[in-house]
């Protein structure tokens, strides 16, 4: 199965990082500290789309993200946290139960400077796995169910190294793949961040106080193990697509704030077994999606099936 050759593949990446952060000055002692603490949920929704040649799908995607201590090593900082997504596919026109399906990750952010770069990584240690299983994960959890996510980026540290560059391993295009991260980013100050990379560019512009609009290209897929509702039987659900996705946050006291989103899903396949054990292999249609959130602290917007960086 993919999820058993993932802990070799990321160990390469785990060992990227810590070899940057032990080239990194370092105290002679970890402190924890204030700081890098949130809170996120959003839920976005896809209507019904055509599943051809005769069959319906629609899409409910609710992840949470949460940052809860962060611990300093010289100029180098680890910040840890939780990372939870449910997703919902409903049917119509194909022998198979609506699926709930579930990503339980526990990042682990890593980030110090490196001469004129700047270190910027998350490891993850990952559950991708159905609501049956994940109900009674440790009697009817198996290493197929596990993967590990990573990414691993050097960035510029001034406008005159705007440069990104890195390699991360995850499974939003689709499976289990790793892939490079190449571009540039531009920052200035609070009022534009601008990012022209592969495979997730974005934009974010400060609109009046309190108010930001942001842009977002980025692969939406994933992949899961799925258990039959008897447990006789076992499959990959895999699904493809990207996303482009346009938000206004809104800020609110208390660190408080609002998200709106509007954005467009394309590209979609969906690759599973029905009831009987025929595997399925579908082109969904393109489709609009809409989503709202909160974030509390300097949270990122949570991408469905997306990495992101709590920087």
């Amino acid at each position: 199965m993919m999820a058993r050759r993932c802990p070799g593949r990321l160990a390469i990446l785990l060992g990227v990082a810590i070899g940057f952060i032990a080239a990194a000055p370092l105290s002679s002692a970890v402190a924890a500290e204030a700081g890098a603490k949130y809170f996120a949920i959003n839920a976005s929704r896809l209507p019904t789309a055509d599943l051809p040649p005769n069959a319906t799908v629609s899409t409910e995607d609710t992840p949470i993200a949460v940052a809860f201590a962060r611990f300093s090593a010289g100029a180098a900082t680890i910040d840890l946290g939780f990372d939870w997504q449910h997703t919902r596919y409903e049917y119509e026109g194909i022998d198979s139960r609506n699926r709930d399906l579930h990503r339980v990750q526990f990042p682990i952010w890593i980030a110090a400077p490196l001469g004129k770069w700047q270190l910027q990584s998350v490891v993850a240690p990952s559950i991708f796995t159905s609501s049956n299983v994940l109900g009674d994960f440790f009697n009817r959890g198996s290493s197929d169910d596990l993967a590990v996510t990573a990414r691993v980026e050097l960035r510029g540290s001034s406008a005159h190294r705007p440069w990104v560059i890195g390699v991360a391993h995850d499974r939003s295009l689709g499976k289990s793949e790793t892939y490079p991260v190449l571009g540039f980013a531009y920052e200035a100050g609070d009022d534009l961040a601008l990012r022209l990379t592969w495979p997730d560019p974005g934009l974010r512009v400060r609109l009046a106080e309190r108010q930001y609009g942001s842009f977002r290209l980025f692969p939406a897929g994933s992949q899961w193990h799925v258990r039959t509702d008897d447990f006789t039987r076992e499959f990959d659900y895999r699904f493809e697509a990207w996303r482009s996705q346009f938000n206004w946050n809104v800020g609110f006291a208390n660190n408080f704030s609002l998200d709106l989103s509007l954005g467009y899903e394309f590209g979609r396949s969906h690759h599973f077994t029905d009831r009987l054990g025929a595997r399925i292999n579908r082109d969904a249609d393109d489709q609009w999606l809409f989503a709202v959130g909160f974030r509390w602290g300097d949270a990122p917007l949570p991408l469905t099936h997306g990495a992101h960086l709590n920087r």
